[in-house]
């Protein structure tokens, strides 16, 4: 490892230690507040998990633009894997606490979302807005699940272009699948 590597990755850590002590926030740790010291621990524990998938984990078949980024990218999908797990356990006896368990995450979390009707109008054209004529396409096109789709299907392509070997086998269509079955679901 280069000098100023080594420099750079101390420095972090070293800041990582500070924020996670309380040290750059005095006024929080003056009162023993349970939920910001587990918040700060647990995102200190996905931080580290995160330094050392980028610095230490095994390199995969996908090796551009540059392994280190894939090997974070794959440490990420290890903490989200872990995550979902943990959800997904706290839903099996009770969806509320889920929720409630989302609000320590971010406080704009945790909220049941209003139900959407998709079907209701299916005209393109709509002669009764007049803002926007074709505010059923608008809707259509620029709702979250279709920008999800298509950033999701723009990585696909962009891993497969950048593998070692096409990547057909039985886990990628799998995990293929698996997405267009949560996307669906939840």
């Amino acid at each position: 490892m280069r000098k100023e590597a080594l420099h750079i990755v101390i420095k972090r850590l070293v800041g990582l230690i500070r924020w996670a002590s309380g040290a750059l926030d005095p006024e929080s740790t003056a009162s023993t507040d349970i939920v910001t010291s587990v918040k700060r621990g647990v995102w200190t524990m996905i931080a580290v998990f995160l330094a050392y998938s980028l610095l230490q984990a095994p390199s995969t078949v996908l090796i551009r633009p540059y392994p280190a980024i894939w090997r974070l990218v794959h440490g990420m999908a290890v903490v989200y894997l872990v995550a979902l797990t943990f959800l997904l356990l706290i839903s099996r006896f009770n969806r509320d606490d889920a929720r409630q368990f989302m609000k320590y995450l971010h406080p704009a979390l945790g909220v049941e979302l209003p139900e959407r009707s998709y079907g209701a109008d299916c005209r393109i054209y709509v002669p009764e807005n007049p803002k926007n004529r074709f505010i059923n396409v608008y809707n259509t096109l620029f709702d979250e699940f279709v920008l999800a789709h298509i950033f999701g299907w723009w990585i696909q392509d962009s891993r497969d272009q950048y593998t070692k070997e096409r990547l057909d086998s039985v886990i990628d269509q799998y995990t293929k699948r698996l997405d267009s079955i949560t996307t669906v679901l939840f």
